[in-house]
């Protein structure tokens, strides 16, 4: 299985077999923080997965350390849903001690670029969709990049069959309808400055005309 599928494959495990690499006592912000998370989980249960890796035998998280503190939190006081016995995750890397992605596999969810798209649409910062979902903020930044995108590319890069930095490349054009005339010339193999030379080459065609 190749590192991509690997990545956005969901598993699952109970609370207990997660692990932070650095344990820090929530107060302030982060106690508030989490205490929303709180509430969240309790109503609409968790959002999105966690992120974790495999290091010397443990779950590590990798992305979404909030999420679990309140997860823990609810375990802890007895108030965990049933319907969170299992905590889903997503394994970031394919074998043991492999260095986490740069990119969260998170970023690869439909279900949280529409999400944060419809959010953001409705006039909600970046920070407050960050917080609500557990989510880092160059998260929410990385799907709101997605949000651009022309369609049949969009599905291109849900399907794996391009990488995030080729998707970023196409969503810089403006026009949805220019990135899928340069999508269709240049093919998904292209490269990122292959891709955003074509995009300056017909933006001063346009500019000259």
């Amino acid at each position: 299985m190749s590192q991509a599928m690997q990545q956005s494959t969901n598993f699952s495990a109970p609370v207990e077999k997660f692990s932070l690499l650095q344990n820090r006592v929530l107060s302030g912000r982060h106690l508030a923080d989490v205490k929303t998370l709180e509430k969240s989980i309790l109503r609409f249960g968790l959002l999105s997965p966690l992120v974790a890796s495999w290091q010397k035998g443990r779950l590590i998280i990798v992305d979404g350390r909030k999420r679990f503190a309140a997860l823990r939190r609810l375990a802890f006081q007895g108030r965990l849903p049933a319907t969170l016995k299992r905590i889903p995750y997503i394994l970031a890397n394919s074998e043991p001690e492999a260095p986490a992605a740069t990119m969260s596999p998170l970023v690869r969810s439909e279900t949280l670029l529409k999400v944060v798209s419809r959010r953001t649409k409705a006039g909600d910062k970046i920070q407050a969709v960050a917080k609500d979902l557990g989510l880092s903020s160059q998260s929410v930044r990385d799907l709101l990049c997605l949000s651009r995108l022309a369609r049949p590319i969009q599905k291109k890069f849900h399907q794996h069959e391009i990488s995030f930095e080729v998707a970023k490349a196409y969503s810089a054009i403006p026009s949805r309808t220019q990135q899928l005339i340069l999508f269709h010339q240049l093919g998904k193999s292209a490269s990122v400055p292959a891709i955003l030379a074509a995009a300056s080459v017909d933006h001063r065609k346009s500019v000259a005309a």
